[in-house]
Parts: structure tokens; C-alpha cells; sequence
């Protein structure tokens, strides 16, 4: 493919191939900045805008990481599920010992972290069915109520998302339950997806069953675009920017969006 193919979309946007990287690890973050993190088994690599390592981690030896979250571009994490170990980095990747240890704790069974505002985290409680939010000493801050009993729904999330107002507890199956900052429950968002979604000031991002549109939702739910994708991407999308991020085979594809409704 051209770097500089271009497809016009009869919905309204113009998506332009600027760049693809060739790539060893094919699971893939981005922050608000518009720097991608590739995430690899034992390590992480932070690229510039045009796809240059910056920056790698160390191998800490922890075994295979299982998500990295650059909520915070300062202070990027990522989650070790099997030893029950965070693990946060410095916008250049170095740990310094800032490693946290859940077993510790009395939490039950942690099985998903998403990053919380004041270096704060959310744990998904999966024996009790509960989020809960701890600051960097494993203080609980807030706790739901059971939320298989709240609901009376088996959840199974994949992803835990805060933005200034909200938090999403993101299950393929059932959609996306919306909390407020304090944890406490508003609504289900009924909607079914692929892979991860984002969420972006007043917009959910997530890839449809057929795995190739990417779709454009208001939190309000009134409106809805849907964008077809040149290529399937194998895992998520991302938006950042006016870009939008996702692998296809063994490369980071980076196209940029334009609006003819502007």
C-alpha cells in the first residue's frame, strides 16, 4: 500500500495513510501526546511521531506483562496479572522502583487495573464483583457494591477507562458500564465490540463484530458515525489527535482523519 494512499469515505472522511512501522510486538497503546507504546511480553517501547524508539524498559523479570495504560503520559504503567504486580514508569521508561504489589493487599482477586487521577488506581475485584480505588500506598479510597448483584449481570471486563467525569468498566458482552468519579453506578451503555474501545472527550471509539468500522458514538447516544477501515485491524483503534492508530499483519498503520462535514 502506498504511504500515501488516500480513501475517500461516502460517510464524509478523507483518511490518509501518512506512515506504517514495521513491527516485533503487535499490541499497542497510545497517550494524549500522540506517542504509540508497543507492548511487548517483557517490556515496552515508547515511539515518536514517526515510529523512532524513544525509549524501552528494562526486562524486570516479572514475566509477561498483561496491559499498559498511558492514561497519564508522565506516568505510564503497566500491570504484571499473573505476579499481581503494577509496575510505573517516567515519560522516559524508567521504573525507579516504583512497583506495587497487590498480594499484599486485601482485595481478593485482581485481575484488571486502569490508571485514576492523583496517581491513584481502579481494581476489578473479580471474586466480589466490584471496582475499587486505591491510591499508590493500597489505601482504598472507594468501593461499588457487588455489581453482578447491582445489575444482575455475569461481567467480564476487559478494560477499566477514567476520563474527567466518568469511569467505564468496558465488558464485550454486556457494553459498558458508566460510573461516576466516585465509583458509584449511572447507566449500562448497551453496545457490543471488538477488542479494546477508547473513550475521548464526549465520544466512545470501538471496532463493530464485522471487525473492519470503526465506530463514532456520543456518550449522550444521540449520534453515530461509523468509518470503514482500509484494512481489518487485528487487535484495537486508537484516536488521537486527528490520527488514528491500529495494526494490521506486522505493521502500525497511522492515518490521518479528515472531516468534509467541517
Amino acid at each position: 500500500m502506498s504511504l500515501f494512499f488516500t480513501l475517500l469515505m461516502s460517510i464524509g472522511y478523507v483518511l490518509t495513510l501518512e506512515r506504517e512501522v514495521d513491527l516485533t510486538c503487535t499490541n499497542f497503546t497510545t497517550d494524549e501526546l500522540g506517542y504509540v507504546y508497543l507492548i511487548c511480553p517483557d517490556h515496552i517501547e515508547k515511539l515518536d511521531v514517526n515510529g523512532n524508539v524513544m525509549f524501552r524498559s528494562s526486562d524486570l523479570g516479572l514475566g509477561d506483562i498483561f496491559l499498559a495504560d498511558a492514561t497519564n503520559p508522565l506516568k505510564p504503567f503497566v500491570y504484571y496479572r499473573d505476579q499481581n504486580i503494577i509496575v510505573s514508569f517516567d515519560n522516559t521508561l524508567s521504573s525507579q522502583g516504583n512497583v506495587i504489589d497487590l498480594k499484599v493487599s486485601d482485595f481478593g482477586q485482581i485481575e484488571l487495573v486502569g490508571a485514576s487521577r492523583d496517581n491513584s488506581y481502579w481494581l476489578w475485584n473479580t471474586a466480589g464483583n466490584e471496582l475499587i480505588r486505591v491510591n499508590k500506598d493500597l489505601e482504598r479510597i472507594n468501593t461499588t457494591p457487588n455489581l453482578g448483584v447491582l445489575t444482575g449481570m455475569s461481567i467480564a471486563p476487559i478494560q477499566i477507562i477514567e476520563t474527567a467525569t466518568s469511569v467505564y468498566l468496558v465488558d464485550p458482552k454486556n457494553g459498558i458500564l458508566e460510573f461516576d468519579v466516585f465509583g458509584t453506578y449511572r447507566r449500562l451503555i448497551p453496545i457490543t465490540f471488538r477488542h479494546q474501545i477508547q473513550v475521548s472527550g464526549e465520544l466512545i471509539f470501538y471496532l463493530s463484530d464485522a471487525g473492519n468500522e470503526l465506530h463514532v458514538l456520543s456518550i449522550s447516544l444521540v449520534g453515530e458515525d461509523i468509518i470503514t477501515l482500509p484494512s481489518t485491524p487485528t487487535g484495537h483503534v486508537e484516536y488521537r489527535g486527528g490520527r488514528m492508530f491500529y495494526v494490521s499483519g506486522k505493521k502500525l498503520q497511522v492515518y490521518k482523519v479528515d472531516s468534509l462535514r467541517d
